[in-house]
């Protein structure tokens, strides 16, 4: 019997590598610094977390979706992006999703989302179906001046093009773009 938190460090790992294939990779250092001249900012990995876990929190109160039906087992957590001259910078992402919702009430989710972060300057990148095999809706938005991104994704098993026995759940991914972790000094 596995654990709730290999089950979702296995779940976490899938949806990472499913946004990589399908082309809607996390940036790299040095699309998205964060700051002008390419520089990234230096910050406090603590406060970021805080960041990232404040607007993740916020998203899911967006959904307006049972609390009960989001997994998200594991915290926001640091990791580490090469900034191409053999040092590392930090990144922050939060993976989290929800499952267990009519199909109707998730894709109404999605559109109180798409709207709500419009309304509070996200720029939207996309809210249309992508494109893998599956055509999940997906809503990408960012502040990218202030090195923040975030990814939901709709996979309808309705539309009978998700993987056998794959259940409907929206899957979101918080992340900012790589900083200079200020901890380490």
């Amino acid at each position: 019997m596995s654990s709730p938190a290999r089950s979702f460090g296995a779940w976490a790992v899938v949806v990472l590598a499913s946004f990589l294939v399908l082309g809607c990779g996390i940036p790299e250092a040095e699309e998205h610094t964060g700051s002008s001249g390419g520089q990234p900012p230096r910050l406090d990995p603590a406060g970021v977390v805080r960041e990232v876990t404040d607007i993740s929190d916020h998203m899911m109160r967006l959904l307006e979706l049972p609390e009960a039906n989001v997994e998200r087992p594991l915290p926001p957590e640091r990791s580490f992006c090469p900034d191409g001259d053999g040092s590392e910078l930090a990144s922050v992402t939060d993976l989290w999703r929800a499952t267990q919702v009519p199909e109707e009430d998730m894709e109404a989710a999605m559109d109180r989302l798409h709207r709500a972060l419009s309304d509070e300057d996200w720029t939207v990148v996309m809210f249309e179906p992508n494109s893998s095999d599956a055509q999940s809706l997906e809503l990408r938005v960012e502040k990218e001046a202030e090195g923040l991104f975030a990814y939901a994704r709709f996979a309808d098993a309705r539309t009978g093009r998700l993987a056998e026995a794959q259940k409907s759940e929206i899957s979101v991914s918080v992340f900012t773009s790589c900083f200079e972790d200020t901890s380490k000094n």
